[in-house]
């Protein structure tokens, strides 16, 4: 089963929230996409992106896992390059695990 959603590595998950929320709220003007986060029990793709450092991505991609995902569609959505290439070094060095 495929799992997918928004990724971003940092050390300031809350503002890195934040952004995402202000610019995503769109989406849960989509019926699909509202149905969806009701399911979740969240406000929009903010709720349910995997965002942290290392440790929380991994505790995220657990999850994933845990609920039967056994594949996964990642989004970087860093608005930085430094966040942007962590992300992408995180999601590379569990690729080659």
């Amino acid at each position: 089963m495929l799992a997918g959603c928004g990724d971003r590595g940092t050390d300031d998950a809350d503002g890195a929230r934040q952004h995402l929320a202000s610019r995503s709220a769109w989406y849960s003007t989509l019926p699909s996409y509202a149905a969806m986060f009701e399911r979740e029990g969240v406000d929009g793709p903010a709720g349910v992106a995997l965002i942290g450092d290392e440790a929380a991505l991994d505790a995220g991609l657990g999850r994933l896992g845990d609920a039967g995902a056994t594949d996964y569609l990642a989004q970087i959505m860093a608005d930085d390059s430094a966040s942007a290439a962590r992300t992408f070094d995180y999601l590379a060095s569990r690729c080659a695990s």
